[in-house]
């Protein structure tokens, strides 16, 4: 059974991957995915990971390790079409101009 300092060691450690966490999905959230430099998507991971080996010591001890919906990573959104086929209409054939009518020869 882990002594009560360890326990507080562990949750010291919970505490402080989350605030880093919170630090770089910051930076995600203010330059865009696209402009992300490798070092703030590594720190995520790495925040991300820390976090899961501090529960998974916490609850191999039996204690409960509140989940946070930022530790974890969630799946990207893609877009998809509309699924109803209703408002959907093929585009139209160009119109043609009518030809002017043809004047009689003098």
């Amino acid at each position: 059974m882990p002594t009560q300092d360890e326990i507080d060691q562990q949750l010291s450690r919970l505490q402080t991957y989350r605030a880093t966490l919170a630090h770089y999905l910051d930076q995600v959230s203010l330059l865009g995915a696209a402009h992300t430099p490798p070092g703030v998507a590594h720190g995520v991971r790495e925040a991300r990971q820390g976090i899961a080996r501090c529960k998974a010591a916490l609850r191999g001890w039996g204690l409960a390790a509140e989940g946070h919906p930022d530790d974890e990573d969630s799946p990207p959104r893609r877009w998809a079409p509309p699924r109803s086929s209703a408002s959907y209409a093929p585009p139209c054939p160009p119109r043609r101009r009518p030809r002017p009518p043809a004047w009689p020869a003098c």
